[in-house]
């Protein structure tokens, strides 16, 4: 990782450490031994393509029934570190995966600067942004049990 950029693994191991000593007292294994397996699980991933072998060496392996775990951590940790970073924070902030709901009530050119510095902390994670246009969300939106609109 560049100087200045944020490690998800390294941060996962530090926001796990947290909460992780009142869980451990009731398991049989030692932080560091979870931590060891975490790491195993995060770098020891690899995948054959066209007859060639690659290793991955970043992120959380797709497919892995660790990764959407390790993501939402991570993802938690990431955003409480921009909301404490910005003077300017949205009202209302909701994220599902990877698409985010938020109320900005301070104004087009403040959006811009909230999502740089957004931006700037991680290159692997960049968000993007649309705008509601004629009181429509830029999104499909559930109307009914059952019916999507567009």
């Amino acid at each position: 990782y560049k100087s200045g950029e944020v490690c998800p693994e390294r941060t996962f191991c530090i926001v796990l450490g947290v909460s992780l000593p009142g869980v451990c007292s009731i398991m049989t294994y030692e932080a560091g031994d979870i931590f060891c397996l975490l790491e195993l699980c995060l770098k020891s991933t690899s995948f054959q393509f066209n007859g060639k072998f690659y290793r991955q060496t970043a992120g959380a392996p797709m497919g892995s029934p660790i990764s959407p775990v390790i993501a939402e951590i991570y993802m938690e940790h990431y955003e409480d570190t921009v909301m404490r970073a910005i003077p300017l924070r949205p009202r209302e902030f909701f994220r599902y995966v990877d698409d985010t709901f938020l109320i900005w009530p301070h104004g087009q050119d403040t959006i811009e600067l909230f999502f740089t510095k957004l931006n700037s902390l991680n290159d692997s994670i960049q968000w993007t942004w649309e705008r509601e246009t004629n009181n429509e969300l830029p999104f499909p939106v559930i109307r009914k049990i059952g019916t999507v609109d567009r």
